[in-house]
């Protein structure tokens, strides 16, 4: 018992090729010649005509802009940056540091805002 590819599709083929017929004697049936359609009926001229050129050209223009959209959309990269104001709040309280003695600030090395890492020198005491 063999068994042919072919022979298994062509009722598939067979449809799809009297699809196909169906379609293309309609597209002929329904095709009017440009000639005939100045005696049509005003609605059916209307729909017979073509669409004018300008909208058209229009058309093409907002596939082609939605088109480049869509890939720049999937191609390009965009930064996020917040800036905003507002106030730090901590859930310990604040802790102020004090020197042992009574000192004079001779420099400050850092300005507000900053970022400082461990083990970096703030500050320079006076020591007298």
């Amino acid at each position: 018992m063999t068994f042919s590819i072919n022979r298994m599709l062509s009722p598939f083929n067979k449809l799809t090729q009297h699809i196909q017929d169906r379609l293309n004697a309609e597209e002929r049936k329904a095709a009017i010649p440009s000639e005939a359609v100045a005696y049509l009926p005003p609605l059916d001229a209307i729909v017979e005509e073509p669409p004018p050129r300008s909208m058209q050209r229009t058309q093409w223009m907002v596939a082609a802009f939605m088109t480049v959209s869509l890939l720049a959309a999937i191609i390009g990269q965009v930064d996020i940056v917040v800036r905003g104001t507002g106030r730090l709040a901590t859930t310990a309280p604040p802790i102020t540091l004090m020197p042992l003695e009574r000192s004079v600030l001779r420099e400050l090395r850092v300005k507000p805002g900053e970022r400082v890492t461990a083990g970096q020198v703030l500050a320079t005491l006076d020591p007298t």
